[in-house]
């Protein structure tokens, strides 16, 4: 009972000291002993009703929600005083966090730098992968090589093969230290191993690229159907505003391509390549390049000054009569200097605002728009006090951008002009006594202040962004169990099972492929060939093994190659009744115009014998709809061609391309061999015209009906007239 009312004698004077310390007032209070038995009905219980905050040790706070008694003098998470953690894996002895024997503080964590890879010898300080630290130093295992960010098989690792930094062709592998040629029907295109067949950044050749939206295919760049290639995008030139009609022809802004042909909606017209309405476009009123002046809008082709204001002539613009100093109340009436114009009459300025600037009355002593002289915007925040620009006290005049008035700043505050004018704080911090300070915990980083500890766009450093599904913890971007942090932009990734990342990270399945246990497999009866899950028991392009290619018309059955017709040597397998280079007989070429059916060369389909020679009735000037119907005999002006009918006209009045006499569409030119996305274009013997492109073609005594067999990767099976043909790509003619 001694202790307990010793306890209470203090905290009357404890109490007492508060009250008069805080001003009270003078009115009778309670005594506070007496206000402690109030809360306290049996003097005789020992402690039973003291208050929480009495229960806390020498030692202890009352810290946390709710409030819990803590020993600050040991308590790691609040150490020295409530919310005051210590580093991960630090200890708390006598309110001082200290890291344990042999550790040391880094980026926020104790760690021992003798045995940690992520802090080697000293904070920071990260071993390459694959690396372990040992007495401070970074150690690869027996046979491994430290490459600078890994630990490398020099024998086997195609990116340090033989030596750190010598890296093999991708594609290549790396034996006994030395980089092997590429795979059997790869190149080595600049470092990379590549099927010139099938690759769109080394199409045929290395460094040929398709264009954009192309694709490669037995060595061709080939546009999707309906489209031509434009150098380096295909673009359907029959819609395609920037290729209208032809490769290169932009339409004007707001035209369609229709048909080929550059079309403005209707009621405008074409004006310097923008198509507009001359009944409403101010800068082109009633006729290109009439642009109406300020404060006028263009009416039914004509411009119109807006209410209140006279059209004074070209150059002048709208005017305001009542005001204009240069046009008062009348277009040729000019006020003397330094006169105003009020209300359409000159007069001169007089008291409060004796001074003229732009043609108003002011007075530049108090005028901040016009301060001391005309023109001197005082800067935002100040005012113009005896024709001088004033901040207020403790302000500075900060210039504007561009030089513009500016504004006035408290360089103690502002974190907008923290310390000077051009200095502002980021995001999220506050200017204080002219220094940009980031709340508690977080430090200034390029974006704003960011807690390094748990920021995902700022872990562990300014501007080290966590990947999708990883988290910032601890300043270290954490990733779910069972998944690898494999950076932007997959992110954390299941390296078993994601075919970008199969097994490790950057390494990409090839099409078809898919990643099982971290290793990319092809679906079951294919092969890996090139890049390409092919099926090599009946790929004419891959027969029995990767690259093994049989003769051209050749089939692949059971992975072998076999010819049903007759070899020309040369590696063809030619069908003398339809191959356009062996027709009836091998080396017996037909021209350009015909191909072979029946073992004969005959006029290609679409074309028509002339006598001696096969035309487009469609498209010839002279054998138009029939042979020897000359359009040039009708004595029109402008004799044309056009779907096998003449006309007197031109080829851009109907909106088509001039080729030769006739006038062709598009659409024409995307199938037509004589003019093949071009006029003038002709296709080869073995070629087909397909979406404006010459396409390569052959026959095979095994191709009767599609799908053939005979047709190899990279090739479609298409009808052609009344044979079955393998076309290069993916379009028929």
């Amino acid at each position: 009972m001694t202790s307990l009312r010793l306890v209470r004698m203090w905290l009357v004077v404890v109490v007492a000291t508060a009250v008069v310390a805080c001003g009270g007032s003078n009115a009778p209070s309670p005594d506070a002993a007496q206000m402690f038995d109030a809360a306290q009905p049996d003097a005789t219980q020992p402690d039973a009703a003291l208050p929480d905050a009495l229960m806390c040790g020498p030692t202890s706070m009352m810290c946390g929600t709710p409030p819990a008694c803590v020993d600050v003098s040991t308590d790691p998470a609040n150490c020295g005083g409530c919310g005051l953690a210590c580093a991960t894996g630090g200890t708390c002895t006598g309110g001082v966090c200290a890291c344990p024997t042999g550790q040391i503080l880094c980026g926020g964590a104790c760690v021992d730098v003798s045995s940690d890879p992520a802090n080697c010898g000293s904070c920071a300080m990260a071993c390459p992968t694959g690396a372990g630290c040992t007495s401070g130093a970074c150690q690869c295992a027996t046979g491994l090589v430290n490459c600078g960010t890994s630990c490398a098989d020099l024998a086997a690792d195609p990116t340090n093969c033989g030596a750190c930094g010598n890296a093999c062709a991708v594609g290549a592998m790396c034996i006994s230290g030395a980089c092997t040629a590429c795979p059997t029907g790869t190149t080595n295109c600049g470092g990379v191993c590549a099927n010139t067949s099938t690759d769109n950044a080394n199409c045929g050749t290395c460094g040929t690229v398709c264009p954009l939206g192309a694709t490669c295919m037995a060595g061709a760049c080939m546009c999707p159907a309906g489209q031509i290639n434009c150098g380096v995008t295909c673009a359907d030139i029959s819609a395609d505003t920037n290729n209208c009609g032809a490769c290169g022809n932009t339409c004007a802004v707001g035209a369609s391509c229709i048909s080929g042909a550059c079309v403005c909606p209707t009621g405008q017209v074409n004006c310097g390549g923008t198509c507009v309405d001359l009944g409403t476009d101010g800068g082109n009123c009633g006729a290109c390049g009439n642009a109406c002046p300020a404060a006028a809008t263009c009416t039914g082709g004509a411009c119109v000054c807006n209410p209140g204001l006279v059209n004074c002539g070209v150059g002048s613009g709208c005017n305001n009569l009542a005001t204009d100093p240069m046009h008062c109340g009348s277009c040729t009436n000019a006020c003397p200097i330094g006169a105003a114009c009020i209300s359409g009459v000159c007069q001169p300025c007089m008291a409060p605002t004796p001074d003229l600037c732009g043609g108003a009355c002011t007075n530049t002593t108090n005028d901040p728009n016009n301060c001391g002289v005309c023109g001197n915007v005082c800067a935002t925040g100040s005012t113009c006090t005896a024709g001088v620009c004033v901040c207020p006290a403790g302000d500075v005049a900060c210039p504007g951008f561009g030089g513009g008035p500016g504004t006035c700043a408290n360089l103690s505050n502002d974190p907008a002009h923290c310390g000077a004018c051009a200095n502002a704080c980021v995001a999220g911090a506050s200017c204080i006594s002219g220094v940009c300070n980031c709340p508690a915990g977080a430090v200034a980083c390029p974006g704003g202040c960011a807690v390094l500890a748990s920021d995902n766009n700022n872990c562990g450093a300014c501007g080290n962004q966590c990947g999708p599904g990883a988290t910032c913890t601890s300043g270290v971007c954490v990733c779910a169990p069972g998944q690898v942090n494999c950076g932007a932009p997959d992110g954390c990734v299941d390296v078993s099972t994601n075919p970008n990342d199969c097994g490790a990270c950057g390494n990409v399945c090839a099409p078809g492929e898919s990643c099982v246990s971290g290793t990319c497999v092809c679906p079951a009866g294919k092969v890996n060939c090139g890049g390409v899950c092919t099926d090599v028991a009946s790929d004419p392009g891959n027969c029995g093994s990767c690259f093994n290619t049989c003769a051209l018309g050749d089939t692949c059955t059971a992975g072998t190659c076999s010819c049903a017709g007759t070899s020309c040597g040369g590696g063809v397998c030619a069908d003398l009744a339809t191959d356009p280079n062996d027709c009836g007989a091998c080396g017996m070429a037909c021209t350009a115009t015909r191909y072979c059916t029946g073992s004969a060369c005959t006029c290609r389909p679409g074309l028509t014998s002339c006598g001696f020679a096969c035309r487009d009735l469609d498209a010839n000037i002279q054998n138009c709809g029939a042979c020897g119907n000359n359009c040039g005999a009708f004595g029109f002006a402008n004799p044309r061609c056009v779907d096998g009918t003449c006309q007197d006209t031109t080829c851009t009045a109907i909106g088509r391309t001039f080729c030769n006499g006739a006038c062709l569409t598009g659409a024409q030119m995307d199938s037509d061999p004589l003019n093949c996305g071009g006029c003038g274009n002709v296709c080869a013997n073995n070629e087909v015209c397909a979406a404006g492109n010459c396409q390569p073609y052959y026959t095979s005594p095994a191709c009767t009906t599609c799908p053939c067999p005979a047709c190899a990767v990279g090739t479609t099976c298409c009808t052609y007239g009344a044979d079955t043909v393998c076309v290069a790509g993916s379009v028929c003619p």
